[in-house]
């Protein structure tokens, strides 16, 4: 049972922190690198309310933004965390509806 967890965080960690220090790539540059929407937390920017904005997708953008600037190891370095967080809570799930 423990070999099991800590393969589950292993892999996401493995995966997605061997390019830590790669640039940006492909899908990288509309949804960050190049998005202005993600500059500020400004409630009066239009991005914010249009209906494709995903708000939630945005604020992390944009508090990565405040953090990291445009610097791809810290977006890599978050995005592997909340990978491991999912992890882990579909971990928990899968021990609550087992048998």
């Amino acid at each position: 049972m423990r070999n099991g967890i800590a393969i589950l965080l292993l892999a996401p960690l493995l995966l997605l922190c061997i390019p830590l220090y790669a640039p940006f790539l492909f899908d990288d540059f509309p949804s960050g690198a190049d998005n202005p929407a993600i500059r500020s937390l400004s409630a009066a920017d239009g991005a914010w309310l249009t209906p494709e904005a995903r708000p939630i997708v945005k604020l992390l953008h944009s508090a990565e933004f405040g953090l990291w600037g445009l610097q791809p190891a810290g977006y890599r370095a978050v995005n592997a965390l909340l990978h491991l967080g999912c992890v882990l809570l579909l971990w928990r799930l899968a021990l609550a509806l087992a048998p």
